[in-house]
């Protein structure tokens, strides 16, 4: 996949103004863009051009003819674009794919979006994606209907408290088959006796989780984008022994600006 290249001299051709971009990228023109250069001024810069190149190199790879959002979604997706870190090639191509998705399927809560994706760090935003496509996979409609429904609502304390297992191994896998999956990021899993806890059976092997990126989950959660799922300790047996399991999941929210910044339909 191309990348947005955001290496551009300060002193580019009239040509990679915004508009002029825009007006190419978005044919035929509307006055929509004569508008949108009267009010958008701190969107004329190398870096919006850029990102507007290649929201185009998306379209044309794609097949798709690209209509003009209104100014409600484009004036504040320019500020914002125009603004974040030119440093950052994932964001460059999240706000690309942005721009993409809304010039081919348009909805009022894509303004939303721009606030959302002017909000994340470079760190957040591989996060987020890693989240959707984890352990291999890559989470789609059908997908995350299936994350939204076990963890939002079925409760999944109570398939930890009916769990059956004759064992920590048994009960590990189960568990495993249940949380493992793309749009869910596992923090914790431990067995044992509360307090006392199986090392052998500890959760380490989640490819996105790490305590170093804890903040940023957090920071997700603060964003409604992720779900922040704890069970505490929950016994299993007269003897005490139980587990407890902490993980993140995405939201509805978070799977639909992941999902307008990443593909475009």
């Amino acid at each position: 996949m191309n990348m947005v290249n955001v290496t551009i001299d300060i002193d580019a051709k009239a040509t990679n103004k915004l508009i002029d971009v825009l007006a190419e990228a978005f044919s035929p023109a509307t006055e929509a863009l004569a508008a949108l250069g009267d009010v958008v001024r701190l969107a004329r810069t190398p870096l919006a051009a850029a990102i507007t190149r290649r929201t185009k190199e998306i379209a044309d790879e794609s097949g798709l003819r690209l209509v003009l959002p209104p100014l409600k979604f484009l004036v504040p997706y320019f500020e914002k674009a125009s603004i974040q870190d030119a440093s950052s090639m994932v964001l460059s191509e999240m706000w690309a794919r942005l721009l993409a998705t809304a010039g081919c399927n348009y909805d009022e809560r894509m303004v939303r979006f721009t606030s959302l994706l002017s909000e994340l760090s470079t760190q957040q935003a591989k996060i987020l994606n890693e989240v959707a496509t984890n352990f291999g996979g890559t989470i789609d409609d059908r997908g995350f209907e299936l994350v939204r429904q076990d963890f939002v609502k079925y409760d999944i304390k109570k398939f930890i408290r009916e769990m059956y297992a004759t064992n920590h191994a048994e009960a590990f896998d189960k568990l495993l088959s249940f949380v493992g999956r793309p749009g869910v990021s596992v923090a914790r899993i431990e067995f044992g006796i509360e307090n006392l806890h199986d090392e052998q059976y500890a959760w380490t092997r989640d490819p996105t989780y790490s305590d170093d990126r804890r903040l940023d989950f957090e920071m997700l959660v603060s964003m409604g984008l992720l779900l922040y799922i704890s069970t505490d300790f929950i016994a299993q047996d007269a003897e005490g022994a139980g587990v407890a399991m902490e993980c993140y999941a995405l939201t509805e929210l978070g799977y639909a600006l992941w999902s307008a910044c990443t593909a475009v339909a």
